[in-house]
């Protein structure tokens, strides 16, 4: 004879199981937040200026001779 489980039970078998049920937990690696449905991982970094650039605390900053020109009708003589 076939065997016919109640509704919400399976067949196993020879017996009918509930199905079991449980709450999913989230963990979330070393170092990290669990944050609106993610893993949120905060890491600080280095800043490293480009050559030529000055690291001034919070910028990098490039400094740059200013151009040098004369009035009209005068001359440029080595850096005067």
């Amino acid at each position: 004879a076939n065997k016919i489980c109640p509704p919400g039970f399976n067949l196993s078998g020879q017996q009918c199981m509930a199905p079991e049920s449980a709450e999913l937990e989230s963990t979330c690696p070393p170092n990290s937040i669990f944050e609106n449905g993610k893993c949120k991982v905060i890491k600080n970094i280095d800043m490293v200026c480009p050559p030529g650039y000055t690291d001034s605390g919070d910028d990098c900053v490039l400094y740059v001779a200013p151009a040098k020109e004369c009035p009209p009708n005068f001359i440029l003589q080595g850096l005067r």
